[in-house]
């Protein structure tokens, strides 16, 4: 497993799926079930399964199943699918840089409002619409400068697209980049909200 697999696997499930993961790469075309594979690791069955669900929402596994003739239970054989991985990453960063963007155009085009205890942000006209009073506190909403906000928006669609051509200038697999969507004023707002939460 190369390096910048070893990140995604990492990003997709800490160290039990880069466990699982090698361990599924050992066995090449190789088939196993997740109960074997518990076992191999040393982890209970819930832990291997609900891994093997991560890699498989990214398409880094397969699974064919089967019914056993003699209990009726189903069961599911797992192996590596590796190939490809790239353009999944590419396709994931793509569509971050793409909110980032929403909300980097969405920071210009406002004026933010805020009041001095940090309980409410909002634009100038749900701050008119507030009396520039804060909901929560009462304080007044005074003016925030965003600056840094658009800095750190501007430094993450950077990373991101750096990443992106180290990944194609590494590893040599085209990539279609797709049409970007824009969503309602009111979306952004909340991804906004919800990226501001998360930093």
């Amino acid at each position: 497993m190369d390096e910048l697999l070893s990140k995604f696997v990492y990003f997709i499930g800490g160290e039990v799926c880069i466990k699982l993961a090698l361990e599924l790469e050992k066995l090449g075309d190789k088939e196993i079930t997740d109960q074997e594979l518990g076992e191999r690791l040393g982890e209970d069955i819930n832990t291997t399964r609900k891994n093997l669900y991560k890699l498989l929402d990214y398409n880094l596994v397969t699974y064919r199943r089967t019914r056993d003739k003699h209990n009726g239970w189903i069961i599911f054989f797992f192996k590596v699918n590796f190939s490809g991985y790239e353009n999944i990453l590419i396709e994931r960063n793509m569509k971050q840089i793409d909110n980032w963007k929403n909300l980097l155009e969405y920071e210009k085009a406002n004026m933010w409002y805020a009041c001095d205890a940090g309980c409410t942000t909002v634009i100038f006209d749900k701050a008119t619409e507030m009396d520039f009073r804060c909901p929560q506190c009462e304080g007044l909403l005074n003016f925030k400068d965003n600056t840094k906000r658009i800095n750190d928006l501007l430094g993450k669609i950077q990373a991101a697209e750096k990443e992106n051509d180290d990944i194609r200038s590494t590893h040599k697999r085209p990539v279609k980049k797709k049409a970007k969507a824009k969503g309602s004023k009111a979306s952004q707002e909340k991804e906004r909200l919800a990226a501001g939460n998360a930093d």
